[in-house]
C-alpha cells in the first residue's frame, strides 16, 4: 500500500463558515401590500388594543385611538423580529390582560395599561423558557380566570388579580393529568366551565373562585365517557348549552349551576341514535336562537327560552325536507340577523323576531339563485355592519338597518371584483374598526362610521423582500441545481457552487416574468435532466451541464405548444429512460443520451395513439424492469435489455384489464423487489430474479385482498426496510431479506392497531432514521439498527405528548448523522442534527431567535457544506448554507463518471472514515487493468477538465502518488489522518488514473470516478 502524508497538504485546509448563514437573497424585489393583519381587537375607553405584524418587530401589541397619529406599537415584547403573538384579550378595571411570548419565559400571562412601562409579565406560571400557554381569559369576581399548564399540575383552572402573588391555581381538578378547562361562562355568582376530572370524562363544572367551591355540576354521560358540553349561553335565569348523552344524542340542555336543575331541555331529533346538533346559539333578549335538525324537516331556525315548551322551530325556511342551514347569527333589535338559503334566492340576509311571520328575507342582495353569503358582524347605532359577497364588487363592507332599502354597500374598498374581505370588527371610541385589504397596502387597519371607510394606518409598510422559495434541489459533485423565483424572471432553474457569487440563474427558459417551473433534476452522468415549460413548446425535456449555454431543450417531442410531460424513470447503459406524451403515439417509453440527437422514442408499446403509461424502473444485472400496458391487458411487468427486440411483456400478474401496476422497484442481492396488486392478496411485496419461475409474491403482509400498501424501500445491511400496514399493528416499519420468513414488522411502535405513522426512512452508516409517533411522546425522531431491540426513540425533542415533528430528514455526510427540522416551544421550528443517540441530538442553531421559526427545509449536501431554505420576516424564504462540520459528520462521497478500460469502469472507494486520528484511512480503486502502473491524483476543490475520449479529470493533481495494481486490478493509497485540530475541515478530491491500452483515454489509460473527502 502506498501512503500520503498530511504534512505535504497544508493548502487543502478549508476555513469553516458560521454555523448557519444566508447564502444569497435571491429575490430582492420589494413586496408591495405587506400585511400587518390586525386582529384580537378590544376597546378600553378611548383606546382599542390589538395584535399586528411589522417587518421589524413581527407580531406585537398595538393600540389605536382611531387615527394614524394615535396608532402605535405599545411594546416590542419579544425583542427583534421574534413574535410575541398577543392574544386572548380581556379587560379588568381598565387594564388589558392577554397572553404573549418572549424568549426568557415562553407564552405566559401579561397585562398592559397602554404604555410600554405599564406592559409587563404578570406571572411565569411555567418557570423558565417553557410556556403555560394561558387560554380562555374570563373576568369573574374581580379577577381573571383562565386555563393554564405547568409541569406540576398539567392544564388546570387558574385565576389572577393582576399581581404575581395573586396568580394562583384554583384547583387541580385532574391530579394525574390535564382537566383542560374551557368554555368559561359567567353566570351570576358562579363561573361555569367544562373540564375532565379523569373519572367522569369531559363534563360541566362550576366554581365560586375557591378550591372548595370548585366541583362537578353533573356527570351527564355517566362514567368515564364524555358528554362534551359546549356553547354555554346565559338566557335570563338559566344557562342553555349543548351536550351528548347515550339516550338522546347531542341536544339542548339547561342548568342553573345546580345538579338537580341540570336537565335536558328537549330531544329535538328524537331517539338515541339521532342528534339535532344545535349550533350557532345566539342570545337576543330572553331568547336564544340556533339552528337544529329534527330529521324530516332539515336544518332550520329554532329558538328557546330554556324551557321545553318554549323550545320550538321558528320557521321552515326551506320548506319540506330541504335545509336552509341558517348561520352567521347577530343579535339585532328584538331579534337576530342571519344568513339562510330558502332554495329560491340562494344564501341571503334574513331576520327574525322569533315568530314565523316575523322571520323574513331582508334582501336578495345577489339577485336570483346566486348567493351573497352575508356575514353580519357587529351592531353600530341603527345598523349592523356586514361582510357581503357580490359578483360586481367581491366581498366588501355593507350595512343594514333590517330593511331592503336600508341594506347598502358602504364602500368598495378593493375596487372592482377584487375582495377586501373585511373582518375583526370592533366598536371603538370613534366608530367601527376592522381589518381589510384594499389590494395595495395589504390587510391593514380601517375604520367606518357607516358612511364610507378610511384606512387608519398602513402599519406594515415594508419594504419586505419577496421570497425566492428555492425548491426541487438536486446535487452534482460541484453544483446544486434548484428552482427559484427572483421576482423578475418567474420560477426558473438556478445553480449554486456553494458561494453567493456562484449562485446564479441558470437560464430564463420562459422569458420575462412567466415561469418555466422546472421539475427536480435527475442526472445522467454529469448532465442534469429536467422538464420545463416555455410558451412556444409547452413542457418538454431539458438538459444542463451547469452553464447557460449548456442548458438546452432536448426536443419538442409533442410539437407546438402541446406538452410532452416528460417523467424521468431511470438510467440504463448510458441512457436515461423516460415517459413522454405525443399526439402521434400517446404516452410511451423514450430514452436520451443527454443530447437532442440522441433523444428518441424507444418503444411504442400501445401502438398508435394509445398510451402504455410506462412507470417505475428497476435495474437487475443486464436488464431493466418497468410497468406498462399494451391496451389488451392492464398495467403489468415489462422488461428490456436496451434493445427493441429484447423488450417485451415479462409477466401478467393480475389477469385482465385491471393490471397489477408494479412499482417501488428496489434491488436486494440477486433479486429486484417491487410491489404489485393481485385480486387475492391486494398490493403486496414481490420479487424477481429475472426469470418467470423466480418472480413470486414474497409475503401477503396484510392477509387477504386488503393491501399492505408497502413502499418507501431503503436498503441497509443486506436487507430492505420499508413502510407497510397490517390489521394487527397499523402502519409501521418492516424489514425483508427477500424471503417470506425474513419479512416481518420491525417493531409495533404504537402498540395495537393504532399506527405510528412512520415517515420516510433515511439510512446512515449504522442504521436508519425516521419519524414515528406514539401516545406518550407524540411524533419524534426514531432510529433502528435493524433489530427490534435496537429500534428506539432517539430523543423526546418536544417533551411529553406534543410532537417534535421531525421533518425533511436528510443524511448529513457519510457517517451516521442526519439533519432535520424539528420544533420545541422555546425555539420554534429550527435545524437539528443527530447521530442516533440522545446525547448527540442537538439543535444546530436557532436561526430565528426565540419561539419564532425559520422553518428550514430542502437540506442538500454540497461538498463540505449543506444548503437549505429558511424563512425570516425581512427576506422571506431564501437560500442558506452551513458547514457540514457543525453537524459532527464527515464526507466521503463518490462523484462524476469514470472512463472504461480492460475491466470496465474503475471504481474509487474509501476504506474507513476520514476522522481525526484514523491512521488506517485509505483511498482504493477496483476494476482496473491488472498489474499495471497508475497513480492516485489528489487535489483540493474538484475540477472538471475534459481530456478526450469522453473522459473527465476531476482531480487536477497537486499531489500524485504512483501505484501498481494487483493481479485482481486493485490498488490502495493510505492517508493516515493525524489527531490534530489543524487538519479538521481539510478536503481532498481523489481520482485514479491507470495505464491501459484498451482505455477510453486515447487508448492509453482508464480513469476512475471521483471521491470527495472532508476530514472531521
Amino acid at each position: 500500500m502506498k501512503y500520503i502524508s498530511f504534512a505535504i497538504l497544508p493548502w487543502l485546509l478549508a476555513g469553516l463558515a458560521p454555523a448557519q448563514s444566508l447564502l444569497k437573497d435571491i429575490n430582492v424585489q420589494p413586496v408591495t401590500g405587506a400585511s400587518s393583519s390586525p386582529a384580537q381587537f378590544l376597546t378600553v375607553g378611548a383606546n382599542t388594543f390589538f395584535a399586528a405584524t411589522t417587518a421589524a418587530t413581527n407580531r406585537e401589541l398595538w393600540r389605536t385611538g382611531g387615527s394614524a397619529s394615535t396608532t402605535i406599537q405599545v411594546k416590542d415584547i419579544n425583542l427583534g423580529s421574534n413574535s410575541a403573538n398577543p392574544s386572548n384579550f380581556a379587560v379588568l378595571s381598565g387594564v388589558v390582560y392577554f397572553t404573549a411570548a418572549e424568549a426568557a419565559t415562553g407564552t405566559e400571562l401579561w397585562r398592559s395599561d397602554g404604555t410600554a412601562a405599564g406592559t409587563y409579565l404578570v406571572a411565569d406560571i411555567e418557570p423558565g423558557v417553557n410556556s403555560s400557554s394561558p387560554s380562555s381569559l374570563t373576568v369573574f369576581n374581580n379577577a381573571i380566570f383562565f386555563s393554564a399548564v405547568n409541569s406540576a399540575t398539567g392544564r388546570e383552572l387558574w385565576k389572577s388579580d393582576g399581581t404575581t402573588a395573586g396568580t394562583v391555581l384554583v384547583k387541580d381538578i385532574h391530579p394525574t393529568s390535564d382537566s383542560a378547562p374551557f368554555n368559561l361562562t359567567v353566570f351570576g355568582p358562579t363561573l361555569l366551565f367544562v373540564a375532565n376530572d379523569g373519572t367522569t370524562g369531559s363534563e360541566l363544572f362550576r366554581t365560586d373562585g375557591t378550591t372548595a367551591g370548585t366541583a362537578l355540576v353533573l356527570d351527564i354521560r355517566t362514567g368515564t365517557a364524555s358528554s362534551n358540553p359546549n356553547n354555554l349561553r346565559v338566557v335570563g335565569t338559566t344557562v342553555v348549552f349543548t351536550a351528548f348523552d347515550d339516550a338522546n344524542g347531542t341536544e339542548l340542555w339547561r342548568t342553573d349551576g345546580s345538579t338537580v336543575n341540570t336537565t335536558l331541555v328537549l330531544d329535538i331529533y328524537a331517539g338515541a341514535s339521532n342528534s339535532s346538533l344545535p349550533a350557532f346559539l345566539t342570545v337576543s333578549g330572553s331568547t336564544v336562537f340556533f339552528t337544529a335538525t329534527d330529521g324530516p324537516g332539515g336544518r332550520e331556525l329554532w329558538k328557546s327560552d330554556g324551557t321545553t315548551a318554549g323550545t320550538v322551530q321558528v320557521k321552515d325556511i326551506a320548506a319540506g325536507t330541504g335545509s336552509s342551514s341558517p348561520s352567521n347569527f347577530l343579535a339585532f333589535g328584538s331579534g337576530v340577523l342571519f344568513s339562510a338559503n330558502d332554495g329560491v334566492s340562494g344564501t341571503e340576509l334574513w331576520k327574525s323576531d322569533g315568530t314565523t311571520a316575523g322571520t323574513v328575507q331582508v334582501a336578495d342582495i345577489e339577485a336570483g339563485t346566486a348567493s351573497s353569503s352575508p356575514i353580519p358582524r357587529i351592531v353600530f347605532g341603527p345598523w349592523a355592519m356586514m361582510s357581503v359577497q357580490t359578483a360586481a364588487n367581491g366581498r366588501e363592507l355593507w350595512r343594514t338597518d333590517g330593511t331592503a332599502a336600508g341594506t347598502l354597500l358602504v364602500q368598495d374598498i378593493a375596487p372592482g371584483t377584487a375582495s377586501s374581505s373585511p373582518d375583526n370588527f370592533v366598536v371603538s371610541s370613534t366608530g367601527v374598526l376592522f381589518s381589510a385589504n384594499d389590494g395595495v397596502t395589504g390587510i391593514e387597519l380601517w375604520s367606518t362610521t357607516g358612511t364610507g371607510a378610511t384606512l387608519v394606518l398602513d402599519i406594515n409598510t415594508g419594504p419586505l423582500n419577496g421570497s425566492a422559495s428555492p425548491s426541487n434541489f438536486a446535487a452534482r459533485y460541484d453544483k446544486v441545481f434548484f428552482r427559484a423565483n427572483d421576482g423578475l424572471t418567474g420560477i426558473e432553474p438556478w445553480v449554486s457552487d456553494g458561494s453567493s457569487v456562484g449562485t446564479t440563474l441558470l437560464k430564463d427558459i420562459n422569458p420575462g416574468t412567466a415561469s418555466s417551473t422546472p421539475t427536480t433534476p435527475v442526472f445522467l452522468g454529469d448532465k442534469a435532466l429536467f422538464a420545463a415549460t416555455e410558451a412556444a413548446a409547452g413542457q418538454e425535456p431539458w438538459v444542463s451541464d451547469g452553464t447557460t449555454a449548456g442548458t438546452v431543450r432536448l426536443g419538442d417531442l409533442n410539437p407546438g405548444t402541446a406538452n410532452s410531460q416528460p417523467s424521468f424513470l431511470g438510467v440504463f447503459q448510458g441512457y436515461m429512460y423516460f415517459a413522454a406524451t405525443t399526439a402521434a403515439n400517446g404516452r410511451e417509453l423514450w430514452r436520451t443520451d443527454g443530447t437532442p440527437a440522441g433523444t428518441s422514442l424507444f418503444l411504442d408499446i400501445n401502438p398508435g395513439t394509445g398510451s402504455s403509461n410506462p412507470q417505475g424502473f428497476g435495474v437487475l444485472f443486464n436488464v431493466f424492469f418497468f410497468s406498462a400496458t399494451d391496451g389488451a391487458i392492464g398495467q403489468e411487468l415489462w422488461k428490456s435489455d436496451g434493445t427493441v427486440a429484447g423488450s417485451g411483456l415479462f409477466l401478467e400478474i393480475y389477469a385482465g384489464t385491471t393490471g397489477s401496476t408494479p412499482g417501488e422497484f428496489a434491488p436486494l442481492g440477486a433479486s429486484l423487489m417491487f410491489t404489485a396488486l393481485d385480486p387475492t392478496n391486494g398490493r403486496e411485496l414481490w420479487k424477481t430474479d429475472g426469470t418467470l419461475a423466480g418472480t413470486t409474491l414474497v409475503k401477503d403482509m396484510n392477509p387477504g385482498a386488503v393491501s399492505s400498501a408497502a413502499g418507501g424501500f431503503v436498503p441497509y445491511g443486506g436487507a430492505l426496510y420499508f413502510l407497510a400496514e397490517d390489521a394487527t399493528a397499523g402502519l409501521e416499519v418492516w424489514r425483508t431479506d427477500g424471503t417470506t420468513a425474513g419479512t416481518n414488522i420491525l417493531k409495533d411502535i404504537n402498540p395495537g392497531t393504532a399506527t405510528s405513522n412512520p415517515s420516510v426512512l433515511v439510512a446512515g452508516s449504522n442504521g436508519l432514521f425516521f419519524r414515528a409517533g406514539e401516545m406518550t411522546n407524540g411524533g419524534e425522531l426514531w432510529f433502528t439498527d435493524g433489530t427490534t431491540a435496537g429500534t428506539v426513540m432517539v430523543k423526546d425533542i418536544n417533551p411529553g405528548f406534543p410532537s417534535g415533528s421531525p421533518g425533511a430528514i436528510t443524511r448529513a455526510g457519510s457517517g451516521n448523522v442526519v439533519i432535520f427540522q424539528a420544533t420545541e416551544p422555546t425555539t420554534g421550528v429550527e435545524t437539528w442534527a443527530s447521530d442516533g443517540t440522545a446525547a448527540n441530538t442537538f439543535q444546530v442553531v436557532d436561526l430565528e431567535v426565540g419561539p419564532s421559526s425559520s422553518f428550514p427545509s430542502n437540506y442538500i449536501r454540497l461538498r463540505e457544506n449543506v444548503l437549505f431554505t429558511a424563512t425570516d420576516p425581512l427576506r422571506g424564504t431564501e437560500l442558506y448554507t452551513m458547514p457540514l462540520a457543525v453537524t459532527g459528520d464527515y464526507v466521503a462521497v463518490k462523484f462524476g463518471v469514470g472512463c472504461p478500460g480492460t475491466n470496465g469502469i474503475p471504481s474509487i472507494v474509501n476504506t474507513g472514515a476520514p476522522r481525526l486520528g484514523n491512521a488506517t484511512f485509505s483511498v482504493d480503486v477496483n476494476s482496473t487493468r491488472a498489474s499495471s502502473p497508475g497513480a492516485l491524483y489528489v487535489a483540493g476543490v474538484p475540477t472538471q477538465l475534459a481530456v478526450g475520449g469522453g473522459c473527465t479529470l476531476y482531480a487536477t493533481p497537486v499531489v500524485q502518488i504512483g501505484v501498481t495494481t494487483s493481479p485482481s486490478g486493485f490498488a490502495s493509497v493510505g492517508i493516515p489522518i493525524p489527531n490534530s485540530p489543524s487538519v479538521k475541515g481539510v478536503y481532498l478530491s481523489n481520482q485514479y488514473v491507470v495505464l491501459d491500452p484498451n482505455g477510453a483515454f486515447q487508448n492509453l489509460a482508464c480513469l476512475s470516478d471521483g471521491l470527495f473527502v472532508l476530514v472531521n
